[in-house]
């Protein structure tokens, strides 16, 4: 069969589903169909209480931890070493670390940002 006679079969197939599908509701009541009048149907019952159960939460629900913990503390000084270049060094890198979380505590986000001794400003520097 050729691509136009396939489409041509599947859209005269769709129009026939929706013909079988359109046909008429009859108009008369389910209850007049079988012979029942709506005062023969029985009293609807009372809906039952709800009754409020304490029953245990299944999920233990906490508060949320914060995405950030901020330390503070980090204005004690790290231990020396004895080795004039290597102190100074680490001076160095905590005054720089301590630099850009106050440029980025401006910017509103220095959350991230923890000076350690003998840690760079970064938290993948050594």
């Amino acid at each position: 069969m050729s691509n136009g006679k396939c489409y041509a079969s599947g859209l005269v197939l769709a129009l026939w589903a929706l013909v079988a599908a359109a046909e008429e509701l009859p108009q008369s009541s389910i209850l007049k169909r079988y012979g029942v009048s709506p005062e023969q149907l029985p009293a609807a019952q009372p809906a039952p209480p709800i009754k409020e159960q304490a029953t245990p939460s299944r999920f233990k629900l906490q508060a949320e931890q914060p995405v950030v913990n901020l330390r503070l503390g980090d204005g004690q000084a790290p231990v020396s070493t004895g080795n004039i270049s290597i102190d100074n060094a680490q001076a160095r890198e905590r005054e720089r670390c301590q630099q850009m979380r106050d440029a980025l505590s401006k910017r509103g986000k220095a959350q991230s940002l923890i000076c350690s001794p003998g840690q760079g400003p970064f938290p993948w520097s050594p």
